[in-house]
């Protein structure tokens, strides 16, 4: 073995043994899908090494079992698992033995690569604490609720758009622009606006805060919102009149911003649902519409935006092909005019909202992307050292340990967005399916639009974040595990009862 593959190994192994974050380690596995064909000299089997660590835990160890358990989900789960299953009897040998049949852990196990073994959905729901389906009290609350039209700008007669795939109904983005008298452009993104059906102290907002986010999964969705929220009454459909929270900007001729942005509450009716093949097409065959001329506009806004930041092509380009999210319109940005469109609309209103709270030194969740650079580094490799004399800590070694280490999460300051190379970013723009999206426009609420500034209130809301910034990340985090398992057992068609997520 290359000292290069035998560094590979060691990073594994350790971001295994020592480290212990799931994520990292699921990120290295997609990075490197072949790395159980990195045995070394001595016959050295990673995947072997974390089932024989496994089977020999003590069943009081409840949380080092889980731990190593769920590693073990994703290894299988990868696709690192085509190889697990193909050397699967030899890895059954280290598990199936006499001394160990009547440990539960061992058991749950075995289940795992027990082909005529099923998990119902019940079961998954227990371990995971994920909810397929929404208590009767949540869906009695949410008849009981009215929307609040108070006070809102009529943006109804303008010629809005939604793009997004063909047979999508969770709506809630919405984008229009028009040129002014003077030569200037006026461009309005507009949100759907969560806060305006839903009380921040009701069970259903409590409820999405407990789910953290939408999930899609192989076969199905768990919305974190019931979809008579998320794809119908706030939903941006056409059509219909629904409030949103508008953010205007004003545009040069040069299609440059010249001013502050305005956050507004305001009421829209779409009059466009166009997917991302019927927006291309009147970009790239422009007829004489109103609708085209405005798509080409957004279009070259959206591309000088895009030029203007070089760097977070790169990022984005890295964690799609890391962490492909099937339904992110970052896939399509180098194929569709369209999907560049709303790329940079949503990472516009991500970093002018967070500047705006960020300039205010107003309480807001923020989000941040870790790069690590080589202080980082350096300090984790004296660490490795102090911990672990045995490992090679080579060129090799430090590259896989630095692509490992690159991580997103929530924060309650503002921080540098080393990705998207933005001095500040948020999340804001998709609050039926994110609930940090949703909390932030409740904080958009109290301080912007009922104007809420005094310092009682900005404490209080200072705390609820601080509770809420780590809850959030370690929901992600839990929710990555369950989806991976879930998608495994669905590909091997083990899940029992699925007619229980209908209820």
């Amino acid at each position: 073995m290359t000292n290069e593959e035998n560094s590979k190994l060691e990073c594994l192994e350790y971001l295994i043994f020592q480290d212990k974050d799931s994520s990292q380690i699921k990120r290295f596995l997609k990075l490197h899908p072949n790395i159980l064909n990195n045995v070394n000299e001595d016959g050295y089997d990673v995947f072997a090494n974390i089932l024989k660590l496994y089977v020999s835990l003590s069943e009081s160890s409840i949380s080092e079992i889980n731990y190593f358990y769920n590693v073990i989900v994703l290894f299988i789960s990868s696709k690192v698992g085509k190889d697990i299953i193909k050397n699967q009897d030899e890895y059954l040998k280290i598990v199936n033995k006499d001394e160990l049949k009547n440990k539960s852990h061992v058991i749950k196990l075995l289940q795992l690569f027990d082909n005529s073994y099923s998990v119902s959905l019940e079961e998954l729901e227990d371990t995971y604490n994920i909810s397929f389906s929404f208590p009767n009290i949540i869906m009695n609350e949410l008849y009981s609720l009215k929307m609040n039209n108070y006070c809102r700008y009529n943006f109804t007669n303008q010629e809005c758009i939604t793009i997004d795939s063909e047979n999508a109904v969770c709506l809630d983005d919405a984008f229009y622009l028009e040129r002014e008298a003077n030569g200037n452009y006026k461009l309005y993104v507009h949100i759907t606006d969560i806060p305006s059906f839903i009380p921040y102290n009701s069970l259903i907002q409590s409820e999405a805060r407990k789910r953290e986010e939408t999930l899609y999964l192989r076969d199905t969705t768990i919305p974190m919102y019931p979809e008579y929220i998320s794809d119908c009454i706030c939903s941006l459909l056409p059509y219909n009149n629904r409030n949103v929270i508008s953010f205007i900007f004003t545009l040069d001729n040069n299609l440059d911003i010249i001013d502050n942005m305005q956050i507004v509450k305001g009421k829209i009716n779409v009059k466009h649902k166009l997917s991302y093949d019927m927006a291309d097409e009147k970009i790239i065959n422009p007829d004489n519409s109103y609708l085209s001329s405005m798509l080409i506009k957004l279009f070259d806004f959206s591309m000088k935006r895009r030029k203007e930041n070089k760097s977070k092509e790169k990022y984005r380009s890295y964690e799609n092909a890391v962490d492909r999210k099937e339904h992110h319109e970052s896939l399509n940005i180098d194929i569709s005019p369209s999907a560049n469109i709303v790329h940079e609309m949503m990472v516009l209103i991500n970093y002018y909202i967070s500047k705006y709270f960020k300039e205010l030194s107003l309480p807001f969740v923020y989000r941040e992307v870790f790069l690590p650079d080589d202080n980082f580094i350096n300090e984790q490799l004296n660490i490795i050292k102090n911990t672990n004399d045995n490992i090679n800590l080579d060129k090799y070694f430090i590259n896989y340990f630095k692509n490992a280490y690159i991580e997103g999460k929530y924060v309650d300051i503002p921080m540098y967005h080393k990705g998207l190379n933005l001095p500040s970013y948020s999340h804001c723009s998709s609050p039926a399916r994110r609930y940090a999206d949703s909390f932030n426009q409740y904080l958009i609420y109290d301080f912007i639009f009922d104007n809420k500034l005094d310092d009682i209130n900005i404490d209080i809301w200072k705390y609820k974040i601080k509770d809420l910034v780590p809850y959030l990340n370690m929901k992600k985090k839990e929710n990555e595990l369950f989806s991976s398992r879930y998608n495994y057992l669905s590909y091997k068609k083990l899940i029992k009862n699925k007619d229980y997520r209908k209820k």
